[in-house]
């Protein structure tokens, strides 16, 4: 399943619309709003009540238009409430008095008018079409109206900060426009959410300060109360988030931050269009703040802030509505190849196994791993790459060890060690002997970080030609000896966690994660190999710009060794002769359902690595069947209405 970029899908949706037609762009928001619109109503009819739609001023509040329109004519009880700011106020009354003057009226006194997302949304390509809504609504007067009453015009309530004055309230596109005129036909309950109408943020008692409640990415979601916004709120029982869209990449704040915090305090349920307001859609970063939805609806494609933490733990369940855009098309210019990995993908990339097969047919492969106190590293590596089908496994430890890794099944090749029980130096030219006789290599798990281990293991990658796999303390050595791969680079595959990632390239754990897909795209590239993000939604990346995103897998996956069993899983996929990258990926989902099928059995707390390697048959199984889970049963089995 591809998942493209948002500037990919503005390509795509721009060529698709000068080539139909401009009127193209209206049909694009109705088919998208109806579908949200059908999703929004099996929502509302577990728990019937009162809707708000809470609109920016891009596309993404025109979606929230059509969604209310057609809940209205469904007879469901929906207010609409459009975010306008003291910015686009100023910028409505300038661009007013320009058009008195004689110039052109613009579109959008909302999403262009201000620098930042406090006073800005995303907007289309026809918002400079020059079309102008003289539609007026009223400012929402207090907490006192609630969501479901406006003050009519030119109503004052003194103290409560509402305005003598109707207020202009335009969006940023023609299209959303229209649609707001239609709305405004039928009646439905429409006002500004206007910054004006409430205290000053000043004045509101907030404790939890812009730097609590940040970790591993995360920005605020939840803070304090804020009675003046909150009463927004009160008598909803279902919110609808069409405040920003896929083109939001600022920092949200004021008035905007204060709204989207008071959704999440709510307790309302809430589905959000697209994706829920203040997640970048491209990484998944959390902008300052953004909205809890328990329900998402996005349009045309899988986007991969979607899936990326953190903003995947913030989109509740996910369904994508067919809009009917046409195929990706090519890339070009070094954009990145964004993919869902899918059973189906992975069935394709499984060897075979013919019936006149023997031993010899499923490859050979060297692991060389393990020193004293990490022997259960190599034994793991080693047995998990003969449970992934490969037909023999040698394991290259030190010569003391030997009697601390029992198994019947791996066969052993002592070596020379360290004082400290590691492989020394001198094991090389014995290695060296040894990677040639093979057609695949697991390096690192649990090697040590000896001095004389990492010299080791940096002339291994300078030498080794055959398909590699480079885990931990192999990865430790790279950064620690700051080396490249070999002329055979291109045969390696690295599974660095964040941490050994950020080591390889020279940053902080804050900036891979901040943006995971560009982190292992960077890897990959500069050490011209496949490169595997561990974790969850784990990335797959090659230097040519092809990244797959990992659906399988749970939190009970993350316990000592189940890292090397991925290794060995990848590593017997490699000595079957799989090409590196797709060994990556399939390694990754087959490591992962293997979780999954351990999680279904004894809960995710009880697993730990040995598990993990004794369910990798059971894994091959259920792919071999075709059976789906997670992410992937919900985007490719469900009705996505």
């Amino acid at each position: 399943m591809r998942i493209p970029t948002t500037a990919q899908i503005r390509s795509l949706e721009a060529e698709w619309i000068a080539n139909c037609g401009e009127h193209w762009g209206q049909v694009l928001m109705e088919i998208a709003g109806r579908g949200a619109a059908i999703r929004t109503l099996r929502l509302w009819q577990e728990s019937p009540g009162q809707v708000v739609v809470v609109c920016g001023k891009g596309n993404n509040g025109g979606d929230g238009l059509v969604v209310a329109r057609y809940l209205a004519l469904w007879g469901i009880p929906v207010s609409v409430r459009v975010i306008h700011t003291t910015k686009q106020m100023v910028a409505a009354a300038t661009a007013g008095a320009g058009a008195k003057a004689g110039s052109s009226p613009r579109a959008s006194a909302g999403a262009g008018a201000g620098s930042s997302a406090s006073s800005s949304s995303n907007s289309s390509s026809s918002a400079s079409s020059g079309a102008h809504s003289s539609a007026r609504s009223t400012a929402t007067s207090s907490a006192r109206s609630g969501a479901t009453s406006s003050k009519s015009a030119g109503e004052e309530d003194a103290g409560q900060g509402s305005f003598d004055d109707e207020i202009d309230v335009q969006f940023a596109s023609q299209e959303s426009n229209v649609n707001l005129r239609i709305l405004e036909s039928l009646d439905v309950d429409i006002a500004a959410l206007t910054e004006e109408a409430f205290l000053p943020l000043d004045d509101v008692h907030d404790d939890l300060s812009d730097s609590e409640g940040q970790s591993a990415g995360y920005s605020e979601v939840f803070s304090a109360s804020d009675p003046e916004v909150d009463g927004v709120f009160l008598g909803a029982s279902l919110i609808v988030d069409a405040i920003f869209g896929t083109g939001l990449d600022r920092q949200v704040e004021g008035f905007y931050k204060r709204v989207i915090k008071s959704i999440n305090r709510s307790g309302k349920r809430v589905i959000s269009i697209d994706v829920p307001s203040g997640i970048n859609s491209d990484t998944g970063q959390i902008l300052g703040a953004a909205v809890r939805a328990d329900e998402t609806v996005t349009f045309g494609y899988l986007k991969p802030g979607l899936i990326a933490h953190p903003g995947t733990t913030l989109k509740g369940a996910l369904s994508i509505v067919d809009i009917g855009l046409p195929e990706l098309p090519d890339l070009h210019n070094g954009e990145p190849d964004i993919n869902l990995t899918t059973v189906d993908i992975v069935r394709e990339i499984l060897p075979m196994r013919p019936e006149d097969s023997h031993k010899g047919t499923f490859g050979n492969l060297l692991t060389i791993a393990g020193s004293l106190g990490m022997t259960g590293a190599a034994l793991l590596a080693g047995l998990s790459s003969l449970k992934s089908g490969a037909g023999l496994c040698y394991l290259a430890v030190a010569r003391s060890l030997l009697p601390l890794v029992p198994s019947q099944e791996l066969v052993y090749k002592p070596m020379p060690e360290t004082e400290a029980g590691s492989l020394s130096l001198a094991a090389f030219e014995t290695l060296k002997h040894e990677v040639d006789r093979v057609q695949a290599v697991i390096l690192g798990p649990g090697l040590s970080t000896n001095d004389e281990t990492v010299e080791l293991v940096a002339k291994l990658v300078d030498h080794i030609s055959v398909p590699c796999i480079v885990d931990a303390d192999g990865l430790n050595a790279l950064s620690l000896k700051k080396c490249g791969l070999g002329e055979a680079s291109q045969m390696f595959v690295l599974t660095p966690h964040p941490k050994e990632l950020a080591r390889l390239l020279n940053e902080t754990v804050a900036e891979v994660q901040a943006d995971r897909i560009k982190a292992a795209l960077k890897a990959a590239k500069k050490f011209q190999c496949t490169v595997l993000l561990k974790g969850s939604m784990s990335v797959i990346a090659s230097p040519e710009g092809e990244v797959y995103i990992n659906p399988t897998g749970n939190a009970g996956m993350a316990t000592a060794g189940s890292g090397d069993v991925l290794s060995g899983i990848i590593g017997g996929l490699l000595a079957q002769k799989v090409e590196p990258f797709q060994a990556a990926v399939a390694g990754a989902y087959i490591h992962g359902r293997a979780g999954d099928i351990l999680a279904q059995e004894i809960g995710e707390a009880g697993i730990i690595a040995g598990d993990l390697e004794r369910a990798i048959p059971l894994a091959f199984e259920s792919i071999r069947e075709g059976e789906r889970g997670g992410l992937e049963a919900d985007l490719l089995d469900a009705d996505a209405g």
